[in-house]
């Protein structure tokens, strides 16, 4: 039995497409004649803010937003420090960019795994925060709730802050 080439091409474009698509869905997407292809911005980075509490005697926090984005895909961890240097972090489950009326938020759902001193259980909850601003100056605002008992909720603001992301408070 005689292979045809035709056999050997198949798999070789196939593998060129998807390390095309890896490259740009990794970085190219980035570069700004590039960029026209994508409807989303660029909000990767650090991003300095507070966590304010509605409704309960619970003090604000002080948190760090880091964003990790390629073309296709949005991932977020959310750092928070209370009281006497207690700490949490939060890391998203799924994450979508979401146009409403011209007004553009990244929304998502989340894993808080509680906190360091054990006065927060671990939990789930939902961000929904409206992006402000332009590249570099981006400014992240909006509300959030949890599945806790009782329920938590509030308000969250943070201001861009770096490129670089530090996988800490």
């Amino acid at each position: 039995m005689q292979f045809s080439d035709d056999i050997f091409r198949g798999p070789s474009n196939a593998t060129l497409i998807g390390i095309l698509f890896y490259v740009y869905n990794k970085w190219l997407w980035k570069m700004p004649i590039l960029n026209l292809l994508v409807t989303v911005p660029d909000i990767s980075g650090r991003y300095s803010g507070i966590v304010e509490f509605t409704g309960q005697q619970i003090p604000n926090k002080e948190c760090k937003i880091e964003i990790f984005q390629t073309a296709s895909t949005i991932k977020i961890r959310l750092y928070t420090l209370g009281s006497k240097s207690s700490s949490t972090n939060s890391t998203s489950l799924s994450g979508e960019f979401l146009d409403r009326d011209g007004h553009l938020s990244v929304n998502f759902i989340y894993y808080n795994f509680g906190s360091d001193d054990k006065k927060l259980d671990a939990h789930e909850g939902v961000n929904i925060l409206n992006i402000h601003g332009t590249k570099k100056k981006w400014r992240l605002e909006g509300k959030y709730f949890t599945n806790r008992q009782p329920q938590t909720r509030g308000h969250i603001e943070a201001t861009f802050e770096s490129v670089k992301t530090k996988g800490k408070f």
